[in-house]
């Protein structure tokens, strides 16, 4: 497996991190990967073993309690279609026995828009105290963005080196990472393109799978129709691939996401159209035995953006899709709870809090979240969506969260209850989430505290006038000086990071203090004190980013901490680091990660340098191709980060994302 799929989740957690090419990050949970093409919604092996130390007590199901559906056997490998192994492999991911409802998982899959990276970089965010530490307030972006490469800079150092290199290379881990790269920073869009349509045939599976993904990161309506005739399997598709006996399930799953995401991209309601008849005829396609397929397509689905209130067109296509995805969901085909389990968060995701003014959705959901009839995976969506569908003053959805996250007998859905409640807001549930933080045993209190950080955050960004919550901050604190599980206090601080509670710092630099050689707990103490911009901490963090290139875990959190805090010093550094050869290849995907996080417009020349540089090895300059897509990537935030955000990542599939080969799309960055 390539790098463009490695280590983002080598963050989580003391799991053995472990990368390939793809210039990846794998995100969260594999082993809820059930044969093809059966698989029911059953449960998941319960977890026998953390690596770290865990919730010992009613907060997790113990081994003999599984809590959600689990492989019934091996997933679909290379012999029926699955990626090529040939890149070099360190055993990434997590041992079967890792406890899957770790708060790490969600924050991985969901940290994005409350980190807010690019911003904080490239305007070199204020310090602690400041009335404008808020992402997004006050800034001055025009003035301020000196950091931030040049279109010029993108156009003549950049493009031009990663088609060069695309053209030159055959290499599997340096040909994926620059098409995700070109893909990512979107200019050139004719002669991107038609190198990515080039590599479609390729005759390893990744990369023609990543060529057909790269054509939709790449936004372009150009590439439309290829990706309709590539997901469809019609005779042009195979064509397009070289596969005259149809084109392999893979690579029309990541053609299927690809054409979500340009119609994420644009207002054009023909384009979204058109976007939307191929995949609802995939979805309906009762043919079709891939699970894969019908969660890409669902997926891709929830990416349309429809606004119903822009004209006739736009509300006929709204209600279309609403009654493809929920007809769908009320199939009674056997073994399809999975599949359907991604229905509840991609309607919330096209409804809103504002669009289900009747609560038709929101009832139906809460109904399924109660009912013990369903499938874990079901109830767990369902908590999700509510809470990206209810609002404060409909107290009825934040009473049934509570209760189930008190009582509930799915312990991953009652985790995701508290997360909602948090999203949802109101005095009520904020006075439920401190009682929480307060009184609920071990991880549940890491929860709650994710989860009252991210109301305060919420409220911040909604209301500037809005103040820290000092009162959540003082019990927040006041746990974290109690508590001794450094899983338990790793959520504490992100907490208060979220929360934005400086009067916390000391308390968060004393975690840090008592847990260095706690990779995770480290990292994510550094990630609070970047969260609050807490900048007397600066000269520590940079210390132990300096002394953690063999401790990836750690090294990740405590860069994305320096980026938040402006410093760009490390740069110089990290760039070294990459190019010595004989790093794990853990480290390098780490290293890489720091620099396309911390790095800036000095960074592109060495970049570009040891992409050609032959004497390194294959995975450093891969790595160096992933670095440069992340520095000049046209968004702010991460492309699969519009995917990764409040989904079941639970009710997962191998091209969703994978532990055991990176091989999903949550696994490229």
């Amino acid at each position: 497996m390539s790098i463009t799929r490695v280590a983002g989740i080598s963050t989580v957690l003391a799991l053995a991190p472990a990368l390939w090419a793809h210039g990846g990050t794998y995100r969260g949970p594999g082993d809820t990967v059930p044969s093809q093409p059966g698989g029911g919604g059953g449960k998941t092996p319960s977890p026998s073993g953390p690596s770290t130390p865990g919730p010992s007590g009613p907060s997790t199901p113990g081994p003999s309690g599984p809590s959600t559906p689990g492989p019934s056997g091996p997933v679909t490998g290379p012999a029926t279609g699955g990626p090529a192994r040939g890149g070099p492999t360190t055993g990434r991911g997590m041992d079967i026995g890792e406890d899957l409802t770790k708060w790490e998982y969600w924050w991985e899959f969901n940290k994005d828009p409350y980190i807010n990276l690019k911003r904080a970089i490239h305007t070199g965010g204020p310090a602690t105290g400041s009335d404008d530490f808020f992402i997004g307030k006050g800034t001055k972006l025009d003035a301020e963005n000196l950091l931030r490469p040049s279109q010029r800079d993108i156009l003549t150092k950049v493009v031009p080196k990663l088609m060069d290199a695309l053209k030159e290379s055959k290499q599997r881990d340096i040909t994926s990472s620059c098409l995700v790269a070109l893909a990512k920073i979107g200019l050139e869009e004719e002669k991107a393109l038609a190198l990515m349509k080039e590599r479609l045939p390729d005759g390893d599976q990744e990369v023609s799978e990543t060529a057909a993904l790269a054509m939709g990161i790449m936004a372009s309506a150009k590439g439309v129709d290829d990706l309709i005739k590539i997901a469809t399997d019609s005779p042009a598709g195979r064509e397009l691939c070289k596969r005259p006996t149809g084109v392999n399930f893979r690579t029309r799953s990541f053609a299927a996401y690809g054409l979500g995401l340009v119609a994420y991209s644009t207002k054009d309601i023909e384009l979204k159209t058109k976007v939307f008849e191929a995949l609802k005829a995939i979805l309906a396609d009762d043919r079709m035995s891939q699970r894969d397929m019908r969660i890409a397509a669902i997926n891709g689905m929830r990416l349309l953006r429809v606004e119903p209130s822009e004209g006739e067109k736009a509300m006929a296509l709204y209600n279309s899709v609403l009654e493809s995805l929920m007809g769908f969901y009320d199939s009674k085909k056997a073994n399809e709870e999975q599949s359907q389990a991604h229905v509840p968060t991609a309607v919330a995701k096209l409804v809103g809090r504002e669009l289900d003014t009747k609560g038709v959705y929101k009832k139906r959901f809460l109904e399924d979240l109660e009912n013990n009839k369903k499938s874990d995976w079901i109830k767990q969506s369902c908590a999700m969506a509510l809470g990206s569908m209810a609002k404060a003053e409909e107290e009825e959805y934040s009473k049934a969260l509570q209760e189930y996250s008190k009582k509930g007998k799915d312990h991953q859905a009652r985790y995701f209850s508290l997360i909602s409640c948090g999203q949802i807001g109101g005095e009520k549930n904020r006075t439920f989430l401190i009682g929480q933080v307060e009184d609920a045993k071990k991880i549940e209190k890491a929860w709650a505290a994710l989860a009252l950080g991210i109301m305060n955050f919420n409220q911040r960004l909604a209301d500037r006038n809005a103040e820290v919550d000092r009162a959540a901050g003082q019990v927040m604190a006041d746990q974290l000086r109690k508590n001794k599980n450094s899983e338990v206090q790793a959520g504490l601080c992100v907490g208060l990071g979220l929360l934005g509670y400086t009067e916390g710092a000391d308390d968060v630099l004393e975690t840090l203090h008592k847990n260095l050689k706690e990779d995770s707990a480290a990292g994510y103490a550094c990630l609070a004190l970047g969260l609050m911009r807490h900048k007397p901490a600066k000269e520590e963090i940079r210390a132990i980013v300096e002394d953690s290139l063999r401790r990836p875990d750690r090294l990740k959190q405590a860069a994305i901490a320096l980026g938040l805090l402006g410093d760009k010093t490390a740069s110089d550094l990290l760039i070294k680091f990459l190019k010595e050869s004989h790093r794990s290849l853990a480290a390098i995907s780490a290293v890489a990660n720091a620099l396309g996080f911390i790095g800036d417009s000095r960074s592109l020349d060495p970049l570009t340098e040891m992409l050609f540089n032959k004497d390194l090895t294959d995975i450093a300059r891969a790595f160096a191709a992933v670095a440069l897509g992340i520095v000049a990537d046209k968004e702010e935030y991460p492309w699969n980060s519009k995917i990764a955000v409040n989904i079941n990542y639970r009710a997962n599939t191998e091209t969703l994302t994978s532990k055991d080969a990176g091989t999903g799309i949550l696994d490229i960055l």
